[in-house]
């Protein structure tokens, strides 16, 4: 674009510079002498104003004398004879555009110098979406003041005036457009009925020429459809969306300075103002441990032009200004039933009958995103061709979605190895019911809360059982059967190291434990539970008042959680009635009679295992009245002891380590074993 004819003011420059540099006769520079109001009508007509200047101008708030001043700089990258010109002015070889030369310029077009100085104020267009940017130590090197640095207009100010939409270092890494599908909906994703609705209502209100500059958090698991419901939002606006790449931004927060921070942060805000579009930040949940960067990002979004998206994992708390609207929705998981349309999806169009019989199963016990599911899919897939004949098993399945769940709560809690079957576990009819029952509920809960359409009674679809029994009777290789049963992992929370005696500790622990959980598709166990979740008392004191508060904002964690919690506890009689009416099972272990041991002993002593004539499996589950985890003990104990003097498993070595066993429990040696000690 010929910007010489098309630019009254620069035509007024040109012929002053040239004046200086020729020596021409004065009467020239009278003849093209324009004045600041005949300027100022030629930027506002569209017949002489550049388009791109406009757009530019719309965007920033640039008034006609901004627009001047901008072409005076940027003028010697579209003509040589502008910097000719200046080097002429400046009596010196081409010095960059300085602020003593457009000085010189404005005054010979008989305007102040002040309103040059006014121009470049820090609450000014000029300065406040860096056009301009000084090079003060290019002039120190030459050993000049500030009037000699060079005013460089920013690169990507040049770009957009050649009319390239190009972005420039380093806005390139920290931003970026997303290209998002026009058909798609919110019908499409995978929502609640109500959170649709919520999306729709704030669609409308920005479709209605409602306030664009607002705030709407959008919170939830990863892969729930976050950025999706943005750019359709966004798309009620008329305007694209850019996203940003928080975890560049965060880094580029350490490395740099607070001002180098500023200035890209305001870079990134006149992007969006050059492209009339709304603003994504990811992962809004990084920057609450960085307050300097959500500060410093908080206070330019009054400056963007459409709504800002804050997308994170969870809720968090924003300070919003009056002149911003602020909307917050919650985008949860799907729910089992749509998870299962998901995992159809996946699969087609080629489902083997084996694994089509797991997809109930794996809506219902993995709450994984659509993305997540996605992902599960693929890595199924690949198992299938790395380890088998192509045809997808359960046990692919099943991997894979460990694979994809979060293994965070490895750091809270300890994994329960070991996957013991049914079979294994020695209990009376009722509990084994019980344990089969509660399996069922976790595997069929799609069909029953979704295709049959029965209230789960909460929202959140969590299923709590109850433990009651001795130590040693077996519930905790309970809750690893439940686990091996469901395919998912087990963790047992240490309480010690849950409870605190500092106020507060004790919830955020029990928040981090839930929170992690909620996203790694496990079953928490919480092994003698009545330690915490004992009777609340009356309240005497404050230390009982915060021991209630502690209890009341478990049972609130647990009406949350849509996941699997069992609680363990010796007495039933030590657990409030607020607990047992939230509870889907309660299940009792007694201690077990002389036949269940009598199975119990025979269980632990393996087929392969050389036992000797002398040992009377019924003698022991007679005299020795001990639970399953003691046989257990006793039984391995005496396989080492066997072992040592390389024979076969004796009755003398049940009889030493049962000794040992019972000493150990604190408990009076029984007469057979007195001998062995």
């Amino acid at each position: 674009m010929n910007y010489e004819l098309t630019q009254i003011n620069l035509l007024t420059v040109l012929a002053y510079l040239r004046t200086q540099a020729d020596e021409a006769d004065s009467a020239q520079t009278d003849e093209l002498y324009v004045s600041l109001e005949q300027i100022e009508n030629a930027l506002a007509d569209p017949e002489q104003h550049d388009p791109h200047m406009r757009a530019l101008a719309a965007a920033c708030e640039l008034s006609p004398f901004d627009q001047l001043l901008i072409w005076i700089a940027v003028a010697p990258n579209f003509d040589r004879n502008f910097a000719n010109g200046y080097a002429a002015l400046a009596g010196r070889d081409f010095p960059g555009v300085t602020p003593d030369i457009i000085c010189a310029i404005v005054q010979e077009l008989d305007i102040p110098a002040v309103e040059y100085v006014r121009a470049l104020a820090a609450d000014r267009p000029l300065h406040k979406f860096n056009i301009f940017k000084t090079n003060p130590v290019a002039a120190q090197d030459a050993g000049g003041a500030f009037y000699d640095a060079s005013l460089i207009v920013d690169p990507r100010i040049l770009l957009f005036l050649s009319g390239s939409d190009t972005y420039c270092e380093p806005v390139f890494q920290n931003l970026r457009p997303y290209a998002g599908d026009p058909e798609i909906d919110f019908n499409t994703l995978h929502l609640p009925e109500h959170t649709r609705e919520q999306l729709r209502a704030i669609s409308a209100t920005f479709a209605s020429a409602g306030p664009t500059r607002a705030i709407v958090q959008l919170y939830g698991p990863a892969g729930c459809g976050k950025k999706r419901a943005a750019f359709q939002l966004c798309r009620a606006t008329n305007r694209p969306l850019l996203v940003i790449d928080s975890a560049q931004l965060l880094r580029e927060v350490e490395a740099r300075k607070l001002s180098e921070v500023r200035a890209l942060l305001r870079d990134i805000v006149r992007e969006t103002r050059l492209a009339e579009a709304g603003l994504l930040v990811p992962d809004w949940h990084l920057f609450r441990d960085k307050p300097i960067a959500q500060f410093l990002l908080l206070d330019e979004f009054p400056l963007i032009p459409g709504p800002v998206f804050l997308t994170a994992q969870s809720a968090c708390e924003i300070p919003v200004t009056p002149e911003l609207t602020f909307f917050s929705v919650a985008m949860p998981v799907p729910d089992a039933v749509a998870r299962r349309v998901v995992w159809e999806r996946a699969f087609e169009p080629a489902l083997s009958p084996a694994a089509r019989a797991s997809l109930d199963f794996l809506a219902s016990g993995f709450r994984f995103s659509e993305r997540q599911i996605q992902r599960a899919a693929g890595r199924a897939r690949t198992r299938s061709l790395t380890f088998g004949d192509g045809q997808l098993t359960h046990r692919d399945l099943l991997e894979a979605c460990y694979e994809e769940s979060n293994h965070n709560l490895n750091q809270l809690a300890v994994r329960v190895t070991g996957r013991p079957g049914r079979g294994e576990i020695i209990l009376r009819p009722e509990p084994l019911r019980q344990l089969s029952e509660l399996c069922d509920q976790a595997k069929f809960a799609s069909t029953v809360y979704g295709a049959w359409g029965f209230s789960p009674g909460s929202a959140a679809h969590g299923l709590h059982a109850l433990f009651v029994g001795p130590p040693g009777t077996g519930k905790t290789m309970a809750a690893s059967v439940i686990a091996g049963d469901l395919g998912l992992q087990l963790y047992r929370i240490d309480l010690a190291s849950i409870v605190s005696k500092y106020i507060g500790e004790t919830e955020k622990n029990l928040a981090r434990i839930f929170e992690e959980a909620e996203t790694s598709n496990a079953i928490l166990f919480f092994d003698e539970a009545d330690s915490l979740f004992g009777k609340r008392g009356e309240v005497k004191d404050a230390q009982d008042r915060y021991a209630n508060m502690e209890v009341s904002y478990l049972l609130q964690k647990m009406d949350d959680f849509p996941g699997i919690t069992i609680l363990a506890t010796n007495f039933r009689a030590n657990l409030d009635k607020a607990f047992v009416r939230r509870l889907h099972f309660i299940i009792d272990f007694p201690f077990p009679d002389a036949e269940e041991r009598r199975k119990i002993w025979e269980l632990n002593f393996p087929k392969t295992a050389p036992l000797a004539s002398d040992l009377d499996l019924d003698f022991l589950a007679t005299r020795l009245d001990v639970p399953g985890a003691l046989i257990r003990n006793i039984a391995r104990n005496a396989a080492f002891l066997a072992a040592a003097e390389q024979s076969a498993i004796q009755m003398k070595h049940v009889r030493r380590a049962a000794a040992r066993e019972y000493k150990k429990d604190n408990r009076p040696v029984p007469d057979f074993a007195v001998d062995a000690q």
